[in-house]
């Protein structure tokens, strides 16, 4: 049955290419009459049904029936993602004649009623109203879907669930966090913006102006409709949601731990983050905007969206406003940061160049950005360059080296490029560069005591520079040992003109021989004390010229 699925997902895959032809109806009915010739073989493993409930009624009603129990127990959990598919798959399925639109309707009167009364003052409890707003999401939600539908079948108890709708509106308390905008310049303008379910139902109204028409949701059932209206259509059993608890504190504190609690199980919608100008994205419908940013929707298929209108602006804004959604986004940044490499990977001639303008108009912003935003910004840039090749036009940004220390935009490219240094391995590599050097200078001074006093006078400033901190010294230490492990003479002579041309210090010695890899050697060997001596000896002496040159000079100036 593997193979039926994967050629029904292959036609749902063509709905871009279609562009309105009328191939597709000969698609479907080719896929529905092998599926027709499997069925009696594999019933229960048929996810779609199409067609195949006008030969055989018995399915339709197991498939209702099953949608039924399955929304039940999404409801009963308060599985969100669950509810919001099973909704959509409950009007399609509506669109197809296997439900019937009163059943639909009473689905969606359920779901107000249960909104309206958690956010009633006396009956119910207002802390849980992302719960009631999730409700009245998922209604709205599936009338780009069903809308034609359910205004030509049941137009008056469609317009009961429109008047329910907007008095809920009418009474619900706008959603707002001025502690979770992204810019603070918008801060002052948040309070005049709507929440994302006044936004969804301002694109419904439009959308009902427009008669319930989208490009953006495909409808094939279109081209079958004389063949399912001679099919039976079912009642879905009524279902009930779980009975949030009435508040038995009225302190502030208790409903803001309540509203806290509600918000984790019922995550609100993203805010809206405008990063490019109108003109490239608003040439959609406003409905358009909601179709294709609702994330589990286009996550496996955003390379290739059923949509007239280019898309890879909105498909980016979405995926930054998620990426900087305060407190924290709804997945790890590497999510993020892994389905923009897929898809400039997916979409090489467009999405880069998208991207890239949205890190530009960022950038341009970046003192109005959130500090959590532009940390955020500063992780997935620098983790998204080295997987390019750290390609970048930097010479855009040559102008920040001119600006103070403390200026936004040259914080952050000192902050992507100290980040693309960790990246890189810089510490692996500096460590790679001190053997490298160290073994091929001590490979030419290993000739004689001369040939190493002339690589080290000559050589000296090379090896300090990559040297700088005793860490390094330790290491370079380290490497001498190492190179002459079968000569405890070179290797006391080697450190001890190192410290002499001031290449390694007396710290650095010191550490070294006290280091864990030299413990075995405390009791068996003298090598480590004898280098130790060495370094106690010419600080000791260090220490008396530099007490004689006081001396002379008191006596020269006194």
């Amino acid at each position: 049955m593997s193979s039926w699925r994967t050629l029904l997902l292959r036609v749902g895959d063509k709905c871009p290419e279609y562009g309105g032809a009328v191939d597709y109806k000969e698609h479907i009915e080719t896929c529905y009459g092998v599926l027709w010739r499997e069925f009696e073989h594999s019933k229960d493993e048929i996810s779609e049904v199409g067609l195949i409930n006008l030969e055989d009624e018995d399915f339709g009603k197991n498939i209702v029936d099953d949608l039924h129990c399955k929304l039940q127990e999404a409801l009963s959990s308060e599985n969100c993602d669950k509810i919001r598919t099973l909704m959509r798959f409950l009007t399609v399925l509506m669109c197809s004649k296997v439900i019937l639109p009163s059943s639909v309707i009473e689905v969606f009167e359920t779901l107000l009623s249960s909104a309206a009364t958690i956010i009633d003052e006396d009956a119910g409890n207002p802390s849980w109203q992302p719960c009631a707003d999730f409700y009245i999401t998922c209604i709205l939600s599936c009338l780009p879907w069903g809308g034609t539908e359910l205004i030509e079948q049941v137009p008056d108890e469609f317009d009961r669930v429109i008047v329910g709708i907007q008095s809920y509106l009418s009474i619900r308390k706008h959603s707002q966090d001025t502690s979770f905008i992204v810019f603070e310049a918008d801060e002052d303008k948040s309070a005049k913006e709507k929440d994302f379910v006044e936004d969804l139902w301002d694109h419904i109204q439009i959308l009902s102006t427009n008669g319930w028409k989208v490009d953006s949701v495909p409808r094939p059932h279109l081209s079958f409709e004389e063949q399912l209206v001679s099919g039976k259509s079912y009642n879905l059993s009524p279902i009930s949601c779980p009975k949030q608890s009435t508040s038995s504190s009225r302190s502030t504190i208790s409903r803001e731990r309540e509203n806290y609690e509600a918000k984790l199980k019922y995550p609100q919608r993203l805010r809206r983050l405008h990063i490019f100008p109108s003109n490239k994205i608003e040439k959609m419908q406003p409905i358009d905007r909601f179709i294709v940013e609702d994330r589990k929707e286009c996550a496996s298929y955003m390379a290739s969206l059923p949509v007239p209108f280019r898309y890879e602006y909105l498909m980016a804004e979405t995926i930054f406003s998620q990426i900087m959604f305060l407190p924290q986004p709804p997945f790890k940044p590497i999510y993020y940061a892994l389905v923009i490499i897929d898809l400039c990977k997916a979409l090489p001639g467009a999405f880069p160049a998208v991207v890239a303008g949205a890190v530009r108009s960022l950038f341009n912003r970046i003192g109005d950005l959130d500090m959590e935003c532009r940390t955020r910004l500063i992780l997935w840039f620098s983790h998204h360059l080295s997987n390019f090749q750290y390609f970048w036009p930097w010479e855009e940004w040559a102008h920040v080296k001119d600006l103070p220390r403390w200026a936004p935009q040259r914080v952050f490219v000192q902050e992507v490029l100290e980040r693309e240094v960790r990246l890189s391995y810089w510490d692996k590599i500096k460590q790679f560069a001190i053997e490298v050097v160290i073994q091929t200078l001590l490979d030419i001074g290993s000739k004689s005591f001369t040939h190493l006093i002339t690589v080290l006078e000559r050589y000296g400033q090379v090896i300090a520079k990559l040297c700088t901190d005793q860490n390094m010294q330790v290491l370079l230490i380290d490497e001498v040992s190492s190179y002459w492990k079968n000569n405890t003479q070179m290797t006391a002579i080697a450190i001890d003109r190192m410290m002499g041309y001031r290449i390694i210090s007396n710290l650095a010695i010191v550490s070294w021989v006290f280091s864990f890899s030299n413990i075995e050697q405390f009791h068996v060997s003298d090598r480590p004390w004898e280098i130790l001596r060495n370094a106690i000896n010419k600080t000791y002496n260090r220490i008396a010229d530099l007490r004689k040159e006081i001396q002379t000079l008191k006596r020269v100036f006194c």
